[in-house]
């Protein structure tokens, strides 16, 4: 009998994937989704016009997505227990739940903590005017009362953003199911890997957003991470009535508005489901597990800290690496750090706030790299919000020679071909550094580095040697 597949394209599913591979000493590929064969339409493409690619790309997604009927037979906890089994039948020293995040990807990467994710998404099939915000809400809500009916303990964001999905969601409905409490798939694999002196780390990311409430446990979600806010999407600004205009929209003006209640909500993709981390410590309590909440009110937190443990561990180990990865997105890398020899700092998406965040943190830095290692995930809808490859590379540059990794400067954005460039490239493009043997940074360690980042501090060791490679 057919089930309900998750989308695996989503972030949570790539950065829980991500991590497994990591944890078998392997890369991540971005290609590993597509199926057999999308390599040939993707060479393709190469010689195709942005309007030839944005038409390839939105005639697959004509057929894309689940099965709408198939919402019955959802069962969260199932997926809680596939999650669990894909990581090795092994003991743990960390076991990390949570929030996904690139940053988190990284760390878990560095400690060898397996990641259980606090939600997944699944893409029902579709097709929708990407502006009729009435009917997506329409049918999510339907589509989430089928899936609430068999699924205690978890709450429901329909996540609808008309910029940077506008080609997802003229042929998908994308329902986001968040556990509220710790599944028991998770806590029979907490108590069952987890060493008797192993300690569980929490990722709380509180990132708000407001959220239309449109039934118990169900919550409507306009918009999403990038350089507009969650007022932009609802009330409407020049800028994005201007982009409406292009996009042939029937009604450019104001934003995507509900007539129903509003709440702040930690955000669909990157918040934490409330009562989630509440039930983790409440286990981690009555199993007498050390645990650590990381609670941080922004995803681009924890990629901060991933990158300032790996400094640290590399600095007690007498060697200050002198060159970085900027992974994006789901072109995910955390294998790449300890195998290749490079500081990994992820960007939450391909947008200015992004672009604005790795500014403001390599200058923080006050050094020149030797090496920026750039990987820009594409888009195929032109958000406005979306810089060129070419202007990430024109701002990046003050601070060390910037290389990109998967993407084409002249193919970006619509770059098809990215999604399986990027593993060669980071197989061919960065040459690996062979460093000593790390030793994670123990639960102390981590404490110190997240409490300064809160309070803007900084925790680097003094003059560890330099090792430089580009």
């Amino acid at each position: 009998m057919p089930k309900a597949e998750i989308e695996q394209f989503d972030s949570a599913a790539v950065i829980y994937r991500s991590v497994a591979q990591a944890l078998r000493g392997r890369h991540y590929d971005p290609a590993s989704v597509f199926p057999t064969g999308a390599n040939a339409f993707a060479v393709l493409s190469s010689v195709m016009t942005r309007r030839g690619k944005v038409r390839l790309i939105e005639a697959a997604e004509r057929f894309a997505g689940t099965r709408k009927k198939l919402a019955r037979r959802v069962r969260a906890e199932e997926v809680a227990q596939r999650f669990a089994a894909g990581h090795r039948k092994r003991r743990y020293k960390t076991i990390v739940t949570g929030a996904p995040s690139g940053g988190v990807a990284h760390a878990c990467a560095l400690l060898g903590a397996p990641f259980l994710p606090a939600h997944f998404l699944y893409s029902f099939h579709d097709p929708t005017d990407p502006d009729d915000v009435t009917a997506y809400r329409k049918h999510g809500e339907e589509l989430a009362g089928a899936i609430l009916k068999n699924n205690p303990g978890v709450m429901i964001v329909n996540h609808y953003d008309p910029v940077h999905d506008r080609f997802l969601i003229k042929y998908v409905n994308h329902v986001r199911l968040k556990f509220t409490r710790l599944p028991d798939a998770y806590r029979k694999f907490i108590e069952n890997r987890l060493m008797h002196d192993g300690r569980l780390i929490i990722a709380n990311c509180t990132f708000p957003w407001r959220q239309y409430r449109i039934g118990e446990n169900l919550y409507f979600q306009a918009g999403g991470l990038g350089d507009f806010s969650d007022t932009d999407f609802i009330e409407g600004n020049e800028t994005l009535s201007e982009y409406k205009r292009k996009q042939g929209a029937k009604h450019p003006e104001g934003g995507w508005k509900l007539d129903a209640p509003l709440e702040i909500q930690p955000e669909s993709e990157w918040g934490t489901p409330a009562g989630f981390a509440d039930s983790a410590k409440e286990f981690a309590d009555d199993r007498g597990i050390e645990y650590l909440e990381l609670k941080f009110d922004h995803p681009g937190k924890y990629s901060e800290l991933a990158y300032r443990l790996y400094a640290l561990s590399c600095a007690k180990a007498g060697v200050r690496l002198n060159r970085v990865l900027l992974d994006c997105f789901t072109f995910l890398a955390p294998h790449a750090g300890l195998s290749l020899g490079v500081l990994p700092l992820w960007l939450p998406f391909n947008c200015s706030d992004s672009l604005r965040f790795a500014k403001r943190f390599l200058e923080a830095q006050g050094k020149t790299y030797d090496s920026i290692f750039l990987a820009l995930v594409p888009t195929f809808c032109a958000p406005p919000d979306t810089p060129h490859a070419r202007e990430w590379k024109k701002e990046l540059q003050p601070f060390g020679a910037v290389t990109l990794i998967g993407t084409s400067a002249k193919a970006y954005p619509e770059d098809i071909r990215s999604f399986f460039r990027f593993l060669p490239d980071i197989h061919g493009k960065i040459k690996k550094i062979v460093l000593p043997e790390l030793t994670p940074p123990d639960l102390e360690e981590i404490k110190i580095v997240h409490q300064n980042i809160i309070r803007g501090g900084t925790d680097s060791p003094k003059n560890p040697e330099v090792v430089r490679c580009s």
